[in-house]
């Protein structure tokens, strides 16, 4: 019925929130991305973005704010062209999401999440 994007992760490099957040010592790294853009057979996350199709179904990209990779999802919401919708998760870090059973802004994100799916049924 949809797609479901869980912070980011399409390919941009030095973007303003990885050039801003990167530097935490809990925050996720440029060169982690490069490796896994490097097992993924896309050097430095070139042709991650061609390898999304813009058409297709709804999709859902959830963010959050305070993850290097949050400038993704903006990026891919312009390639896409199709309905889109978006759930902000202020001040959390990359990866959040994992804390939803102890967490209450993870769990309330879940909860958006699980709003967003039950509708598209």
């Amino acid at each position: 019925a949809g797609v479901v994007s869980l912070y980011g992760a399409s390919g941009a490099m030095d973007t303003p929130s990885m050039l801003a957040l990167t530097a935490q010592d809990d925050g996720l790294k440029r060169r982690d991305m490069e490796g896994m853009y490097d097992r993924l057979g896309c050097p430095m996350g070139r042709g991650m973005l061609d390898a999304i199709t813009p058409q297709g179904a709804p999709a859902l990209l959830v963010t959050a704010g305070a993850d290097s990779l949050a400038d993704d999802h903006t990026i891919l919401a312009d390639h896409l062209d199709r309905p889109v919708q978006t759930i902000w998760a202020d001040n959390q870090p990359h990866a959040f999401l994992q804390f939803c059973g102890s967490d209450p802004a993870a769990k309330e994100t879940m909860a958006d999440i699980a709003k967003v799916l039950t509708a598209w049924d």
